[in-house]
This record gives structure tokens, sequence and C-alpha cells, in this order.
């Protein structure tokens, strides 16, 4: 699997860093429906989501607020992304559990709406925070919680081809050493036995807009699935 760096490159306190870890943060699934205005840079886009009911809601912000990805006026629409939300209250429906959000503390530029919403409990991503050792494009490697599991996301240099790789190989990290990696000291993970889990494509990864914070688990879950 190769080596690991002992640097951490995990962005903020190391305090807030070990809290994030363990608690994670919602975020609402949105579809980035047009480009607005090149300024302020860089850019302004609209985005849409259905509540609960089936009404369509309108959000005009920055591109960075929404998604990682460079868009411009020439880009494809839609595009995915998200919103990052505070969960106000969850509730039981039969068809479906709904959940009341808030996306006031996040200073989106509201169109003509509230900032609180009731939606689909589905249209919620969890956003997991994460430590990374390097950074290359993106961030490689990964530690992250997920599922009251420590998992490291590999994406080492391949020799052969001359570049990294596009995925992400996932691995269980032993509960023995979890907490001292969650941490910051990679050093455990040295000749450590690792259970291999499977491979995701780095493609499939929506990480938040510096690449360096948060992603969105949905990526993991098809590796988890047959364990439910």
């Amino acid at each position: 699997m190769g080596s690991f760096p002992i640097a951490d490159h995990t962005l903020g306190t190391v305090e807030l860093a070990r809290n994030a870890i363990i608690l994670g943060m919602r975020s609402l699934r949105v579809q980035i429906v047009r480009f607005v205005d090149e300024e302020p840079q860089p850019g302004i886009v609209e985005s849409q989501f259905h509540d609960a009911q089936g009404q369509l809601h309108s959000i005009i912000d920055k591109v960075p607020l929404f998604t990682s990805a460079h868009l411009w006026s020439d880009s494809d629409y839609p595009q995915p992304g998200f919103i990052e939300c505070r969960v106000v209250e969850r509730i039981p429906c039969a068809s479906g559990n709904l959940a009341r959000i808030n996306i006031e503390p996040y200073r989106f530029e509201i169109t003509n709406e509230s900032p609180e919403f009731v939606v689909s409990e589905a249209e919620l991503a969890e956003i997991v925070p994460f430590r990374y050792g390097g950074f290359w494009d993106v961030p490689r490697p990964i530690l992250l919680r997920y599922r009251e599991m420590t998992l490291l996301l590999q994406s080492p240099f391949d020799d052969r081809m001359d570049e990294y790789s596009n995925v992400y190989s996932v691995y269980e990290v032993p509960d023995a050493i979890s907490k001292s990696v969650l941490g910051g000291d990679w050093a455990p993970l040295e000749g450590a036995e690792l259970r291999f889990v499977g491979e995701i494509p780095i493609s499939t990864v929506a990480f938040d807009p510096t690449k360096r914070r948060t992603l969105d688990s949905s990526c993991l879950e098809h590796l988890f699935s047959a364990r439910e």
C-alpha cells in the first residue's frame, strides 16, 4: 500500500477537527440550473430544490457555496450541488421521513424565500469531515469516520502509469489505532493490518469547495450496503 505521511494537513484546530470527525454534518442536495453573473468572482449561480410538498425553491449565491466544480457561463447545466444546512427537526412519516432544515447560518442569498424548509430526509447528504496527508488534484490519502468505522482512502502514485491513481482504495482501520490516527498521528498505519473494503472512483467523490475539509459519504454506501 505504500508509506504514509507523518504530516497532517487537516484545516482548523486539532480539537475541533476531532469533534467534527465524530459528529459529521448535513447538506441538502440541489440542482445548479443556470449561471447568473460573472461578478463577483468566481461567479454567481442559481440552484433549485423541491420541498416535501413539491414546491420549487431557488437559491442564488457564489459557485463555491454549492460545488467544488469550476462553473462558468458556458458550462453545461444543470449540475449537482449541495447546500449546507442545520437540521432543526426530524419528522417521522409513513411515506418517508421528513426533516425541517434551516440554511440561514450559511448566509446564502435567498430568492423570495424563508430560510427554513421541510424536505425529504432522503435529500439530505451526510457530509463527513476528514484528515488528509497530502494533496495532488485531490487529497491523498484520507482518514475519516463512517458508520462507526475509521476508514483510510488511499490513492498512491502509480509508477507504471507515471501518474496518481484515479480511484481510492478503501481500507478499514483497526479500532486499536483508530483514536491515534484520527488525532493526527499517521505513524501507526505503517505495518498495520488494514482490511480492504473496495474501491471508489475519485470522480464520484463530492468534496467541499476547498477539497480539504469534507466529502459526501454517499460515495461509500455501496461498499457497505451488503452489511445492512
